[in-house]
């Protein structure tokens, strides 16, 4: 039997355990598990980039996808376009949607819960006893799990306060390193709460 690069991919992931979507191969309905990272080309000649964390990244036609992968990628692709018009770059698409989790404290533990909205244009920040803490701004640029996300306070204990920071997805998983709103806080380099650099992480898991 001729294996198809879905089921290679497949074959190559068998023993690797990662938060990824899972995808469905249109013809043989075989399925198969990886992050998604964007897409190439046009037309009949549109992929997209399945990527596996420690095995790089492997291009697939999206017309041999299932039906509901196709209208799937569509809708990235769609949320890619708005993010572009608002002036953030093709990335950020990955934060948009519900998420739910805590902020870390020094050691990396679960100090606060915290839940984070992200549509194309807006942040919404909330206990998780649904109070809104306050709303900002956004602008997301590079790629990757470490993306530069810079954010400017509208409502609530944010206003008026603007905070830079690094962000990135994988798979369910969002991380986002921010100051507080200190003028002498300087953008974190790595996802871990300082509270001497006046830096503060963030991990989430996106709701379903």
């Amino acid at each position: 039997m001729k294996l198809t690069p879905l089921l290679l991919l497949a074959f190559l992931i068998t023993t690797t355990q990662i938060k990824a979507r899972t995808w469905t191969h249109e013809e043989t309905g075989r399925t198969i598990e990886a992050d998604y990272g964007g897409t190439t080309g046009e037309g009949a000649n549109l992929k997209v980039n399945l990527r596996i964390s420690g095995r790089g990244t492997i291009p697939y036609l999206v017309s041999d996808l299932s039906k509901a992968d196709q209208e799937w990628v569509k809708e990235q692709i769609t949320k890619v376009g708005l993010m572009e018009a608002s002036g953030g770059d093709g990335d950020a698409a990955q934060v948009l949607g519900k998420w739910k989790g805590y902020m870390a404290n020094s050691s990396g533990e679960p100090d606060n819960p915290i839940e984070l909205e992200f549509t194309e244009d807006l942040i919404t920040a909330k206990r998780f006893s649904g109070e809104v803490m306050g709303t900002g701004t956004y602008r997301i640029r590079g790629s990757g799990e470490s993306m530069r996300i810079d954010v400017e306070g509208k409502s609530g204990e944010y206003d008026g306060k603007d905070y830079e920071g690094i962000i990135g997805v994988e798979g369910k998983t969002l991380k986002w390193c921010s100051t507080n709103d200190q003028p002498s806080a300087k953008r974190p380099r790595d996802f871990q709460t300082d509270l001497q650099q006046n830096h503060f992480l963030m991990v989430l898991e996106r709701e379903e």
